[in-house]
């Protein structure tokens, strides 16, 4: 995981009383973080959404799916006709 990614999340769990959920994988970026993850089988975290570990982006990305329909993977990709080629948010 990129410092970019996780630099300032104790500040926004402080002030928005939030828990952090890193993967024990990616965990050198967040050590602190209140729970971590483990393996690879998807982890329930509420009744509507579903953790679920996705190695490749990093060892530990994971992947959130909430309802069994809308899943939010934190990087994105996009097809450009003008370009003729996918590319990154």
């Amino acid at each position: 995981m990129n410092e970019d990614d996780a630099a300032d999340s104790g500040k926004y769990a402080k002030t928005f009383g939030a828990k952090r959920i890193i993967h024990k994988e990616d965990s050198r970026a967040v050590p602190d973080a209140e729970i971590k993850v483990e393996g690879t089988d998807p982890v329930p975290l509420d009744e509507d959404l579903l953790i679920i570990p996705t190695p490749g982006h990093t060892k530990g990305h994971m992947v959130l799916l909430y309802r069994e329909k809308f899943l939010f993977t934190g990087d994105h990709f996009a097809y450009s006709r003008r370009r003729g080629s996918l590319g990154s948010f």
